[in-house]
């Protein structure tokens, strides 16, 4: 044959192998040697040769996997299959779905690999064999060939010096159980029976029989019956067959269920069931018979798909198949069956045999989830209408549940807006008949139902918020000026900068939600002037027209909660005097208006000014005897209107503000049932 260069054939080994991969393929090269042969009873042990130290005490105690062998007494190296191991691609097991590639897995875990073998030659003589696996251009060297004193055929295959990446330290119970799934379809196909296989410690403290993990009634694994186990899939002209089996996995090690893709009886691609369906993704449980024969167990699933389609379509290192694992968006860009198609029929089938207990877990997820919406988010009651329940995982957590149901509610909008946009196309408005009209307008009413709801809900959040920021914190003071102005609007910011539903100046009046342009704290001029706590220019959009010089312009001042020095004669911050100083800086245009958004402000520009503090009796003091100002009924409140700089100023207490904003919105909290 040509050389090739082994090492780089290893190192091109990219698809999903693990360590038991190579162990696998030496295990089935033995089930075909013995297939191969006459041998009646066929055997095939594979021996654990650990790392030993001794601990403090003078106890021995493993540390990991030395070597492992294989042996079998199948046919044995004889020239045919000695030839057949030096040919990369050989076709010699080509009918049993051979790559000829198999033997490359060995040295990407195993730093060394020996096989010793006696085969029966064609003239009825029988031979010794041993040689080493090359690493360089040559797959056999170190040949050693002569004539045997024995007359029965085995192999053994040493798989030595794990590659530090590959090191197992598993006992051999888990070792057993991996191979037993990795070789279940060996032990489960039809009108075929399986060489026994054991796998034991070398110094004999285990022994396992694998193929008795199935045939006991106490077996680890047990076979499920199905309502269904055949499907197909077309694909453009053709239509490909499957069948599944599906078998309980007993005190597993993996504790999901899953589905496995199988090519020539070796397992090949393994997926989640929950990815299909959640409800998977909890074990199961089977409780123990009313006569005690048996103990309760817990399990998981595991699916096998078996085709024609996947043996033609393994890989030649039989980590992956040469379809696509995915979905195109557009399916008429190829015709092939994918990976995931073929793992979500096989889920589908796998749950019908297990639908009782698959619409209990749905339920109880569906409470969940409805719990969390009914509490924390009534506005998406809509879109969990129109949810498929698959979308979210068995135990989802609010940022999943909010994730999956922002996607719907975007996903019924798109809909929605492509379904009124084709209709405002049609040439013919007669062709928009009532059925059509009445759908669209209850989806546009059902989907500002859910803002609305979501809305009124955010209110009832930040009202909760402003009454605990007006409250002491632990240390026994309040919090800052800037921890409750920023709850009613972002210091530093404009309307320039945030939209509309991005303040909440309705806490303090419903106008003001809608306007032609506010600041929060920023410099009349740009630079270093006196600065507005708020300052709202124009009319709400409602009503609202040019931008002419009628149209008022507000202005807020914010005092920390529990403070009131600003009320002594020697305070430079008086609130008042500092709105009438502001208003007056407007009105002779002292400011840099929004860029591109001059503001008509003449001398009779309704102007209005807020206080907002906290009411002490030196600042009810301060207000009736040096403001003269008038208390409102509740004296929560005092008004004055300043004939000379034109404007209507009220203080009011946080209380007020935080009390009307309550009452405003109550009947919607009650309507809602969170008015608590």
């Amino acid at each position: 044959m040509s050389n090739i260069v082994i090492k780089r054939a290893v190192s091109n080994i990219t698809e999903k192998t693990s360590i038991f991969t190579p162990i696998v393929e030496a295990v089935v090269n033995s089930i075909q040697a013995i297939q191969a042969g006459t041998e009646k009873n066929g055997l095939i042990q594979i021996t654990l040769k650990r790392n030993r130290q001794l601990d403090l005490d003078g106890t021995q105690s493993s540390r990991g996997i030395e070597e492992i062998r294989i042996e079998d007494n199948g046919v044995g190296f004889n020239n045919e299959n000695q030839e057949s191991f030096d040919t990369l691609y050989s076709e010699l097991k080509i009918a049993d779905g051979g790559k000829g590639f198999g033997r490359l897995t060995y040295l990407k875990y195993f730093d060394h690999v020996w096989v010793e073998s006696t085969y029966k030659a064609s003239d009825s003589s029988y031979w010794d064999l041993s040689f080493k696996m090359g690493d360089e251009k040559h797959f056999i060297v170190e040949r050693n060939l002569t004539a045997s004193n024995s007359s029965r055929a085995r192999t053994t295959v040493r798989l030595s010096g794990l590659k530090k990446k590959s090191a197992i330290n598993q006992s051999a119970k888990q070792i057993a159980r991996n191979l037993v799934e990795l070789l279940l379809p060996y032990f489960i196909t039809d009108e075929y029976e399986c060489p026994k296989i054991v796998l034991m410690e070398e110094d004999g403290s285990e022994l396992i029989t694998l193929n008795e993990y199935l045939s006991s009634e106490q077996a680890v694994i047990q076979e499920v019956f199905l309502p269904q186990s055949d499907f197909r899939i077309a694909a453009g002209a053709e239509t490909h067959n499957f069948k599944i089996r599906t078998f309980k996995i007993y005190s597993p090690g993996s504790k999901v269920s899953k589905v496995s893709l199988v090519a020539d009886k070796r397992e090949v691609e393994t997926a989640f069931l929950s990815r299909y369906i959640p409800e998977f993704e909890d074990e199961f449980f089977d409780p123990a018979p009313a006569d005690n024969s048996l103990v309760a167990r817990n399990f998981i699933l595991k699916t096998y798909v078996f085709g024609r389609y996947l043996d033609e379509n393994v890989s030649l290192e039989r980590g992956g198949f040469r379809f696509r694992k995915e979905r195109l968006e557009d399916p008429a860009l190829y015709e092939e069956v994918c990976q995931t198609d073929i793992e979500k029929e096989a889920a589908r089938l796998t749950a019908i045999a297990f639908q009782g207990e698959l619409s209990s877990r749905s339920e109880r997820k569906k409470i969940i989830i409805s719990d969390y919406v009914d509490n924390n988010a009534p506005w998406h009651r809509e879109a969990l209408n129109q949810v498929d329940l698959n979308e979210f995982s068995m135990h989802p957590k609010p940022e999943e549940i909010e994730a999956v149901l922002h996607k719907q509610q975007f996903k019924a909008e798109t809909l929605l807006r492509a379904r009124i946009k084709n209709i405002l196309k049609e040439d013919q408005p007669s062709n928009l008949n009532e059925e059509s009209a009445s759908s669209i307008a209850k989806n546009i009413t059902e989907k500002s139902k859910s803002e609305l709801i979501h809305y009124v809900v955010l209110r009832k959040y930040l009202l909760d918020l402003l009454e605990r920021r007006l409250e002491y914190k632990d240390d026994n003071r309040h919090y800052t000026e800037g921890a409750v102005h920023d709850i009613i609007f972002p210091r530093k910011k404009d309307t320039d900068t945030i939209s509309y539903d991005e303040h909440n100046l309705w806490i303090l009046d419903e106008r003001l939600s809608f306007t032609n342009y506010v600041s929060s704290d920023i410099p009349l001029d740009g630079i270093r002037s006196d600065r507005g706590d708020v300052i709202v220019y124009g009319n709400r959009i409602a009503m609202r027209g040019e931008n002419i010089s009628t149209n008022p312009i507000t202005i807020f001042e914010f005092k920390r909660p529990g403070r009131d020095d600003f009320a002594d004669p020697s305070s430079d911050e008086d609130p008042i005097a500092q709105i009438v100083r502001y208003a007056n800086k407007i009105r002779d245009k002292k400011f840099r208006t929004p860029p591109g958004r001059p503001m008509e402000v003449t001398s009779t520009t309704p102007f209005y000014g807020y206080v907002v503090c906290d009411f002490t009796p030196k600042v009810e003091e301060w207000l009736e005897r040096e403001k003269s100002f008038t208390p409102m009924p509740d004296r929560k409140g005092w008004f004055s209107y300043l004939a000379g700089p034109k404007i209507y100023i009220e203080v009011l207490s946080w209380d007020k503000v935080l009390r009307d904003a309550v009452i405003r919105n109550k009947v919607f909290f009650y309507k809602l049932g969170i008015d608590n």
